[in-house]
């Protein structure tokens, strides 16, 4: 019983971990897509060449850690599904084995009251 509150407790911290990378996720979304807007307004505007490329840079910046974060997101929620398949697995095996042992109590007992007439 430890070990499955030992894995609760675990899946919980992964799933926050998970919250929190989402939530990167989106900000870094949104962080990219201002500085997209601000590099397309000044994009093409004479006199704003050198904004227009600080602009730029920053837009493959924002690029850049979105594509991280995004990374590392999706390989989180694949392990997240592969430790919940595991565990599934694990649960699955576990009641087999309790019916198992549970039919042979049943029939131990069945041979036991047999025996007495």
């Amino acid at each position: 019983m430890e070990e499955y509150v030992r894995y609760v407790l675990a899946v919980k911290a992964t799933l926050a971990r998970s919250a929190e990378k989402k939530a990167a996720l989106r900000s870094a979304q949104v962080d990219l897509d201002l500085k997209e807007q601000a590099y397309s307004k000044v994009m093409g505007v004479a006199g704003k060449e050198k904004d227009a490329v600080t602009k730029q840079e920053a837009v493959e910046k924002a690029q850049q850690l979105f594509q991280t974060l995004k990374t590392e997101y999706e390989a989180l929620n694949e392990q997240i599904l592969t430790e919940f398949a595991s565990f599934k697995k694990q649960k699955s095996d576990d009641y087999r084995n309790i019916v198992l042992r549970y039919a042979m109590v049943e029939v131990s007992l069945v041979y036991a009251n047999c025996s007495l007439y």
